[in-house]
């Protein structure tokens, strides 16, 4: 590990440490069976995760399944979203705006750690020329034509219905 990169886990722990209190004290604050509180509980999860992998040597990821690892990244880049989305809403120089930034740069970092964590992800740096490699058929959902393997059915290929205005027909 870098020196530099030493640096960033050590300044993201203080804001980590304070993302996670205040999401546990607004947890408490919330009805057990809403989806408020379920994806607080998931962000301290992972959360938690993240700060226990930055404070262990860096080859420790004991304890987390690759599971548990996947898991903790869709919550840490679900809350990167919404934290650069917050930052644009603050001017800069604001105590808001530089709360954000260091929020923000705590859970960049904090998402590092978790991909470092996760199994293969050595084993696919080392692999040679994997970024320039055309991905199989499989891995990329497409079809070696080009046409997708997925049915045209999907939620992503819906389009939304039109709105029609509420009146009389006309005869």
């Amino acid at each position: 590990m870098t020196r530099s990169s030493e640096d960033k886990i050590q300044n993201a722990l203080r804001p980590i440490a304070s993302l996670i209190s205040k999401s546990e004290k607004a947890q408490r604050k919330l009805a057990e069976n809403t989806w408020q509180h379920a994806m607080l509980r998931d962000n301290l999860k992972a959360l938690r995760a993240a700060l226990a992998l930055m404070t262990r040597p860096a080859d420790d990821a004991h304890g987390f399944t690759p599971h548990d690892l996947q898991d903790a990244l869709r919550s840490l880049s679900s809350m990167i979203r919404k934290t650069l989305k917050a930052r644009a809403a603050f001017p800069r120089g604001t105590s808001q705006h530089t709360l954000q930034r260091n929020r923000l740069a705590a859970l960049q970092a904090a998402e590092a750690v978790i991909k470092a964590a996760q199994p293969g992800h050595r084993a696919a740096k080392r692999t040679r020329n994997h970024e320039t490699r055309a991905p199989a058929a499989s891995e990329s959902g497409r079809h070696p034509r080009g046409t997708s393997t997925r049915d045209d059915f999907s939620t992503r290929n819906r389009q939304k219905p039109t709105m029609r205005r509420r009146g009389r027909r006309q005869p």
